[in-house]
């Protein structure tokens, strides 16, 4: 009985325990202490008379309004403080529109809201301007970083061709690869890719080798030409017919060209049976 009793209270003190890390979001409330507001400025929240007679800042919260008609009214005595991002939604709501008596006043109310639009387009443009400048430093700082690491690219290159033995005359084309995919792909794009043997067969024997194929067949078309064949068999038999042409490539060509087609596997062929 002692036992179960032990374990018991060990199970109750383990659930009620509280985790060691507890994640907590934040509240609504310090969502909104954590969002700044716009703060009272005399040239934009006093630009018209309007708001100069009716508009007041808070003593004790520079980011308030109070608007002294809605203070004194009886409709809206309620609503008549807020945040100054705000007071253009409050000179548009109807409880605001109740306070104005003549249809001067209102007017005067309908130019305070077109003022306040037109100060908010304005700020946004040079926010986007300021923006763009950013952005361009950003880019010009790293198009100098790219720079200053030219060599290393070019240490990048030579390894590559050491560790895949390939030739160095390859170098300058592998250079001009490398630049026609930074400006045609993005660098999430690249970072992303994969590809693998089979979809390199793939792509080669079903996309590639038709366009070039269909290539080689125009400028046949256009020029005189002879075609080559070629027997051949590998150590277990296996007959095999290579194909080759030599035509001009250019009409203005002296020497002809001499192209390998492609080879294609005999079955059923002994060497010196395959021309038969």
């Amino acid at each position: 009985m002692l036992k179960s009793a032990k374990k018991r209270s060990s199970t109750l003190t383990e659930e009620e325990s509280p985790p060691e890390n507890p994640i907590q979001s934040p509240s609504n409330k310090e969502k909104r202490k954590q969002k700044k507001h716009t703060k009272f400025k005399k040239n934009l929240h006093h630009g018209t008379i309007f708001l100069q007679k009716t508009i007041q800042c808070d003593e004790s919260n520079p980011t308030r309004f109070i608007c002294l008609l809605c203070k004194e009214s009886f409709y809206s005595n309620r609503n008549f403080s807020g945040f100054f991002e705000n007071l253009k939604g409050h000179l548009s709501n109807k409880q605001h529109e109740k306070t104005l008596d003549d249809a001067k006043l209102k007017a005067s109310c309908q130019n305070a809201i077109r003022f306040l639009e037109k100060q908010e387009a304005e700020n946004l443009s040079e926010g986007m301007e300021e923006e763009e400048k950013e952005n361009e430093a950003q880019i010009n700082s790293i198009t100098s970083f790219k720079l200053r690491n030219e060599p290393l690219l070019k240490f990048e290159l030579v390894a590559f061709l050491i560790s895949n033995n390939l030739p160095f005359s390859l170098g300058e084309h592998l250079l001009e690869l490398v630049q026609h995919l930074n400006e045609k792909f993005s660098p999430n794009t690249i970072s992303k890719a994969t590809i693998n043997d089979h979809q390199i067969s793939q792509i080669a024997r079903n996309c590639i080798a038709r366009t070039i194929q269909q290539k080689l067949f125009r400028q046949l078309e256009d020029s005189p030409y002879s075609i080559s064949l070629d027997e051949a068999s590998d150590k277990f038999g296996k007959g095999f017919l290579a194909l080759s042409a030599r035509y001009f490539s250019r009409k203005d060509a002296n020497d002809p060209q001499t192209l390998f087609l492609g080879l294609i596997e005999l079955e059923d062929s002994a060497t010196g049976e395959i021309l038969q």
